[in-house]
C-alpha cells in the first residue's frame, strides 16, 4: 500500500480545521442579535451534520453560550440532526449542568415521534435519572407507540419511576383508558396501583366507576391508592364515596373518610356525623376528625389508622 501523498495529508488537516472553524464560529452565531447570522449559523450546522453535536455540548459546557441561546435556540438546532441527535443526547439526560439537561429533553421532544422507537430502547438504562427523564419525553411526544413501554414501567421497582410513568400517561387521551382498564387484574401490585390513579384522569366518570369498588379490597396499598387517587381529584367523587359510608369494612370506612375529609362539603358532615357513635374506635376517631376537617382551616393530612 504506497503513502498518502503529503500534499493529500496537508488537504485534509487544513479542511479540518477549516471546518471546526466554521462549526465553532456558527455556534457563537447562534447567539448572535442579527437574524441573518443566526439562520447562516443554522444552515452551516444542518449542512455540516452530525459531527457538530460535540461542539454544541462544548459550547454548553464551557458556558460559551447564554442562557436564552440553549433554552430557544439549540434545542431546534439539535431537532435538526434527528435521530443522531436523540441518540447523541441520551447520556445527557443526567448532567450536573440543568441548562444542558433541559436543552437535551426540549431538543428531543422536537425531534417527536421519530425520537420514540431510540428513547423505547434506552428506556431500561440503569440509570434512573435517565429512565425518568426519556419517560418524561414520552408523555410529551404522546406517541401511542410508546404506550406498551409505558404501561410496563409502572410495575418499575422505583416509585419515582412508576410516578414519571402515571404523569406521561395523563397526558395521553381518553382513548388510552381501554388499555390502562385491564391493570386493576394485574398480577403486578405496582401496576393496578397506578391504574386506580390513572383511570379517573383519563375519563372521570368511567375511571370513577371502575376503581370505586376497589374500596371492598382489603389490601393497604390499594387502600393508599384510592387514597391518593381520589384526594387529589377535582371536584372529589363525594355522591360515590357516600354510597359507602355504611359499609361493615372498618378500614374501607377510614379510607372514605379520609378522602371526604378533604371534599369541602360542609354537607357531607350530615351524611357522616352518624360515624361518630361507631363501636370501632379508629371509625370513630376518623369521622370526628373528618367533621372538624370540613368544618375548620385544619391541616390536611390523613389521620393513619
Amino acid at each position: 500500500m504506497t503513502d498518502q501523498p503529503k500534499f493529500a495529508i496537508l488537504e485534509s488537516f487544513t479542511w479540518n480545521t477549516e471546518e471546526e472553524y466554521i462549526i465553532k464560529k456558527s455556534i457563537r452565531n447562534l447567539d448572535s442579535p442579527i437574524i441573518e447570522h443566526n439562520e447562516d449559523a443554522r444552515r452551516r450546522l444542518k449542512k455540516i451534520g452530525k459531527k457538530c453535536l460535540p461542539y454544541i455540548i462544548e459550547a454548553i459546557e464551557n458556558n460559551a453560550l447564554t442562557p436564552d441561546c440553549i433554552s430557544y435556540e439549540l434545542p431546534e438546532v439539535f431537532a435538526l440532526f434527528k435521530k443522531n441527535a436523540v441518540s447523541f443526547l441520551i447520556p445527557y439526560l443526567d448532567n450536573p449542568n440543568e441548562d444542558l439537561v433541559d436543552a437535551a429533553i426540549s431538543a428531543i421532544t422536537e425531534v417527536g415521534k421519530p425520537a420514540v422507537p431510540i428513547l423505547c430502547e434506552e428506556i431500561n438504562t440503569e440509570n434512573i435519572v435517565i429512565r425518568q427523564k426519556i419517560i418524561e419525553i414520552l408523555g410529551s411526544i404522546g406517541d401511542k407507540k410508546a404506550l406498551p413501554v409505558l404501561i410496563e414501567t409502572l410495575s418499575d421497582p422505583e416509585e419515582s419511576v412508576r410516578s414519571e410513568a402515571e404523569w406521561a400517561l395523563e397526558q395521553f387521551d381518553s382513548s388510552i383508558y381501554d388499555q390502562i382498564l385491564p391493570l386493576l387484574n394485574s398480577d403486578s401490585i405496582h401496576q393496578i396501583c397506578s391504574a386506580i390513579y390513572i383511570l379517573p384522569r383519563l375519563d372521570r366518570d368511567k375511571g370513577i366507576s371502575a376503581v370505586i369498588p376497589l374500596l371492598k379490597n382489603t389490601d393497604e396499598e390499594i387502600f393508599d391508592s384510592l387514597f391518593r387517587s381520589f384526594s387529589f381529584l377535582k371536584p372529589i367523587p363525594v355522591d360515590e364515596l357516600l354510597t359507602y359510608v355504611h359499609s361493615e369494612n372498618t378500614q374501607e370506612l377510614c379510607v372514605v373518610l379520609n378522602i371526604l375529609a378533604n371534599c369541602e362539603d360542609t354537607s357531607v358532615i350530615e351524611k357522616i356525623s352518624h360515624l361518630k357513635d361507631h363501636p370501632d374506635d379508629g371509625v370513630r376517631e376518623t369521622a370526628e376528625w373528618a367533621i372538624d376537617m370540613l368544618t375548620e382551616s385544619r391541616d390536611k393530612t390523613p389521620l393513619i389508622i
